[in-house]
């Protein structure tokens, strides 16, 4: 994933930053592009930098205190460098005094970067990590009636529709038993 997905989905896209937030939100001129990738800019003065995964290091100089990923299974062979690199500059507090928090959002796509993910959910790693999942139609005021009647039926009973449509994902690792979301 490059700094051009984020900012064609997380950023700019129907349901990106952009789009959600109440008008008013943002500066003017709210993303500006950088050689860095881009930052987005609120009228409040907050900023956020962007960062494609197709560079690893870029996550890790500047310091944060909250972090959004999406679809870490798009970034490649080198996706938990991404988000290690990351975790070593998400070590600030907020300004109302609050630990870092950060979000990781994905459709359960078996990859070795979710699997390195969800270990942290069991308490297999000292990252704190929460796991939570909902289904596609707990956002069905957001999609097309169309396709949900249409392209999920078209996938209805198959596990792209467990994975898709239910956010389920059974694999079983040899060796390291199952891994079951």
């Amino acid at each position: 994933a490059t700094i051009e997905d984020a900012r064609a989905t997380m950023v700019e896209g129907i349901s990106g930053v952009l789009a959600i937030a109440p008008p008013g939100t943002f500066a003017t001129e709210a993303w500006r592009p950088s050689v860095m990738g881009g930052t987005l800019h609120w009228k409040s003065g907050a900023r956020a930098r962007c960062f494609g995964a197709d560079k690893a290091a870029k996550g890790r100089g500047p310091a944060c205190n909250r972090f959004w990923i999406d679809d870490p299974a798009a970034f490649g062979p080198h996706g938990q460098e991404v988000l290690e690199q990351l975790l070593f500059g998400f070590r600030e507090r907020a300004p109302d005094g609050s630990p870092p928090r950060g979000v990781i959002s994905s459709t359960p796509i078996d990859s070795d970067i979710l699997r390195w993910i969800l270990s942290g959910a069991d308490g297999k790693r000292r990252s704190r990590m929460v796991f939570s999942r909902s289904i596609t139609d707990d956002n069905r005021g957001n999609v097309s009636e169309e396709w949900l009647n249409e392209t999920l039926a078209e996938f209805a009973g198959t596990e792209l529709e467990q994975q898709e449509r239910f956010g389920r994902l059974d694999v079983v690792v040899a060796n390291a038993g199952a891994l079951r979301i």
